[in-house]
């Protein structure tokens, strides 16, 4: 009996210190995940009892929401949230007066405000690889700044806020955050040029350090578009030269700052996806149009490894422009056909496996999928239902309605989550539990 006694008093010590340990921590490790790893934690979190931090959650501690003064970044702070069984999609939603974070209930169908805010708008919005954390950029104070808010609705931070430096074009976009959780880039104007050529900076998350690692060269810019690695990135290719479609696949290393051209991509009808194991780039493209223009065919989409190499076909068409592509699990992917107004028959989500069988239209109303380049945000942790948005367009206008839709990868109905009016926005951030 007292060895009993001993032993549970010794474990509770142990658990009281790894809670203590973790909310002094300023960062959250998380590792990468593949759709296959999603779905079987998603299975596991909340049936293994031998992993006790899974169902220890912490308080967020005081976080602060005005810009940083004393430099442009800080710290993030972060405290572990309990993993939940229920499917969530996660989404934004903008109007002319305010902006939300939501998430919505597959099981009971409810939603949840995760965030309101008055008189700005929210963009770049994307989950942590835990699912736990969005990040997502916004205005504080009527500067553009990036921010992180947990999944319940608690420790709303400002991370970085852009100089407030009076120039004429000023912009925070391409927001990537590295699969480890460790450090986020986006691009910026630099400071000199007129208008400034753009740059890339790198936050590191547990310091608050900010390094530009990436500038304009030879009159070309780049774009990030997404993560090969926690140190690795593809970009996309542009000539600073107005009247110039974007060009070309590249990735470049953080470390090293080199950069490798790896694919040849000419227009703006392209995408790339990397497959869950990451060791093929998957590219689309569809006929050349300038920028908010109409998809025209032929569509492609092909794969090569994924640091460069010969690629091969997975499917195409002379009739059907490929808008979007992701990948979702190691053989399977999902695409778009005809982009945001198509509505031909065979327009709308996708589903094909690499070797190019198992071609399945999944829904008609599946018109774009998340920008985000991860497994979670196109389909649900289980690695089971998919997210789409569709567009209801109002006869006589160039207006519609948008609808965040989500429905089953084996095929059938999808489902209405929510819907924006015209003149406003909703866009999907990605899928987690609760």
């Amino acid at each position: 009996m007292y060895s009993i006694r001993n032993q549970r008093l010794l474990l509770a010590i142990m658990i009281c210190s790894i809670v203590f340990l973790l909310s002094g921590c300023n960062m959250h490790m998380a590792s990468e995940l593949s759709s296959d790893d999603l779905a079987r934690a998603g299975r596991q979190s909340n049936t293994n009892t031998g992993l006790l931090l899974a169902h220890i959650s912490t308080r967020m501690p005081a976080a602060q929401t005005n810009c940083p003064t004393t430099s442009p970044a800080r710290a993030a702070l972060i405290a572990p949230l309990v993993i939940g069984k229920q499917q969530n999609l996660v989404y934004t939603y903008n109007t002319s007066s305010a902006a939300m974070l939501l998430r919505y209930d597959t099981s009971s169908r409810q939603k949840t405000t995760i965030l309101s805010l008055d008189n700005v708008t929210i963009s770049d919005a994307q989950l942590s690889t835990d699912g736990q954390f969005v990040l997502f950029a916004t205005q504080v104070a009527n500067r553009l700044a990036i921010q992180m808010i947990r999944i319940d609705g608690q420790g709303l931070q400002t991370l970085y806020c852009a100089p407030d430096n009076g120039a004429r074009i000023n912009f925070i976009d391409n927001l990537l955050w590295s699969p480890d959780q460790q450090s986020i880039v986006f691009r910026t104007p630099g400071a000199t040029g007129t208008p400034p050529d753009p740059i890339i900076q790198l936050l590191h998350m547990n310091t608050g350090q900010l390094q530009t690692v990436m500038s304009t060269r030879n009159h070309t810019s780049y774009i990030p578009r997404a993560w090969l690695s926690n140190t690795q990135l593809y970009m996309q290719g542009y000539s600073t030269n107005d009247g110039v479609p974007p060009h070309d696949v590249y990735l470049f290393d953080i470390q090293s700052r080199n950069i490798k051209h790896i694919a040849l991509i000419r227009g703006y009808g392209w995408d790339l996806s990397l497959t869950t194991n990451r060791n093929e780039l998957l590219l689309s493209q569809s006929g050349a149009t300038p920028p908010q223009g109409q998809p025209l065919p032929p569509g492609i989409i092909s794969a090569q490894p994924a640091t460069g190499g010969r690629l091969h076909v997975v499917y195409a068409s002379h009739v059907h422009a490929v808008t979007q592509v992701r990948s979702i699990s190691a053989t399977t992917l999902l695409f778009v056909l005809g982009g945001r107004s198509a509505s031909g028959e065979q327009d709308g989500l996708w589903k094909i496996n690499t070797d190019g069988s198992g071609l399945m239209l999944l829904t008609r109303d599946g018109k774009l999928l998340s920008d985000q380049h991860t497994v979670w945000s196109c389909i649900s942790r289980d690695g089971r239902m998919y997210a789409a948005i569709g567009y209801d367009y109002i006869p006589g206008s160039d207006k519609a309605l948008t609808r965040v839709v989500y429905g089953p990868l084996s095929g059938g109905p999808s489902t209405l989550a929510a819907i924006a009016q015209a003149g406003e926005s909703a866009e999907i951030v990605g899928w987690t539990l609760m």
